[in-house]
């Protein structure tokens, strides 16, 4: 989903030796679009998640169900399978995100269920995907479909060392990718028009092949990440090309993207070398990958250095997605292709359970740095807060959201909000104690019990009205 702990993946290191303009379809909706108030009409407002971490013991042989077993990847020794169980429970995730005014939700299909064993696919995995979706749309929500959510098939990639493609170190993965992408998009593309090719590419990276925390372990490995950091370009680029051929043959529209993180990085002084530090790290983190598919400028090493400009790159994004979550403070300490060291603000006021400073202000400048350098229009892809005790949310998600309203107002052409989680859901290698959801999940119940937390009327005010207005923010948005 997102970073875990960027200051710990950083200090580890440290010990270690021109515009595109495209438009997104305009198929949404009917409510809110002719509601007045500050946001555009047919705003997609929604929930997020992902296969692995929501669907839980239907999930299929991955390189994270084998991960799962390796003792110490998993804090507590927690299990995906343990989860929300949406494979079975997502009616009643879908009545309650309509009863919440949602007009959209993001989820991902899991391509080692699609693709057990190389070109064998799935048709009882297919067919209950498209029952979901049936099922969303009866509930009037858009499907968002991500196609990659970090999760490979074990004949991808396997960490325990079984005979595998190679992971995305590999092109022969790329192909693979793009094979399972051609066969898959079009028995959906009947009922979805929004794909997302990848999440957070970078994400993956530094927690692959920098500190190791997630499949497939690596640690310091730079050679690696630079690898796979152009495959997965390839991956995107000729997933995007094969998407839209295909919905081109059907004389339909369709919006493509990938979901891409964005850190608000700080100098942690004002000294010129913390300050060339955090440049090169934004540079690096939140803008390298976005450069090479919106631009065509390629950073092919990731060091600033060997940026190549390549035509057939540029111009693939109809839409940008966004996940903004946190603040990072960074301090002069080149490490390879890492120009500084980021660390949680320790004078932060607040935090969420995972230690992550609240900063919502990062939302704006998320929203107005994408928007000047890339001029596409923009949906937010995900954005929430760990809160057990949902002590913060409320005033998050009012705060957040008020940034949005400010950047539509400056003229960012923003086309839609979609909060992570709509549900709790197993966070990677944090385990299920983190708890992202509008939705609050007992595990432990034989239903899996969902109530919608209280912090969620937050949301529901601001949909209803299409805006934040000063009432909400009063009664809602408050400073905890």
């Amino acid at each position: 989903m997102h970073f875990t702990r960027w200051g710990f993946v950083m200090v580890a290191l440290a010990g270690c030796s021109s515009s595109a303009t495209s438009a997104m379809p305009d198929a949404a909706p009917s409510p809110p679009d002719a509601r007045p108030g500050v946001f555009p009409a047919g705003f997609l407002w929604g929930g997020a998640t992902a296969a692995y971490q929501a669907e839980s013991a239907a999930s299929p042989a991955s390189d994270w169900s084998v991960w799962e077993t390796l003792p110490g990847k998993i804090k507590n020794g927690d299990r995906s399978a343990d989860g929300p169980d949406q494979w079975d429970h997502y009616e009643a995730d879908f009545a309650l995100a309509q009863s919440m005014g949602h007009n959209a939700y993001r989820f991902s299909i899991e391509w080692a269920r699609i693709e057990p064993t190389p070109g064998t696919f799935d048709e009882a995995a297919i067919t209950h995907y498209r029952t979901m979706i049936a099922s969303m749309k009866a509930h009037g929500l858009r499907p968002i479909v991500t196609l990659w959510h970090f999760t490979n098939p074990t004949w991808v990639q396997d960490p325990s060392g079984g005979r595998s493609l190679g992971g995305w170190e590999t092109q022969a993965t790329v192909d693979a990718y793009v094979s399972y992408v051609t066969r898959v998009v079009p028995r959906f593309a009947d009922v979805v028009d929004f794909w997302i090719t990848l999440n957070e590419p970078m994400v993956y990276i530094i927690q692959g092949y920098f500190f190791g925390m997630w499949p497939p372990g690596h640690g310091i490995d730079l050679d690696n990440a630079v690898k796979v950091h152009n495959h997965l370009i390839d991956a995107h680029v000729r997933g995007f090309d094969a998407i839209h051929a295909h919905y081109a043959t059907l004389e339909q529209p369709v919006a493509v993207t990938i979901a891409s993180n964005w850190v608000a990085f700080d100098p942690a002084s004002a000294s010129s070398a913390d300050v060339d530090a955090t440049r090169g790290l934004e540079r690096l983190v939140d803008y390298a990958f976005l450069d090479a598919i919106v631009k065509g400028d390629v950073d092919t090493a990731l060091d600033g250095a060997a940026v190549v400009h390549r035509d057939a790159y540029a111009n693939h994004v109809d839409v940008i997605g966004v996940n903004f979550y946190q603040r990072e403070l960074v301090t002069a300490g080149a490490i390879g292709i890492v120009p500084g060291v980021p660390s949680i603000d320790p004078s932060a006021p607040l935090k969420n359970d995972l230690g992550w400073e609240l900063y919502p202000a990062g939302m704006g400048r998320a929203l107005d740095g994408l928007w000047a350098r890339y001029h596409v229009p923009i949906v937010i892809t995900e954005n929430g807060i760990a809160d057990a005790a949902d002590r913060y949310r409320s005033w998050y998600i009012v705060t957040n959201l008020d940034e949005v309203q400010k950047a539509v107002t400056r003229g960012v052409d923003v086309r839609g909000y979609l909060h992570w989680a709509l549900v709790d859901n197993f966070e990677w290698a944090e385990g299920l104690a983190p708890r992202f959801g509008l939705v609050a999940v007992d595990y432990g119940a034989p239903e899996k019990t969902r109530t919608i937390r209280a912090s969620a009327g937050a949301m529901i005010e601001i949909i209803k009205v299409n805006e934040v207005t000063s009432e909400i923010k009063s009664r809602w948005g408050a400073a905890p």
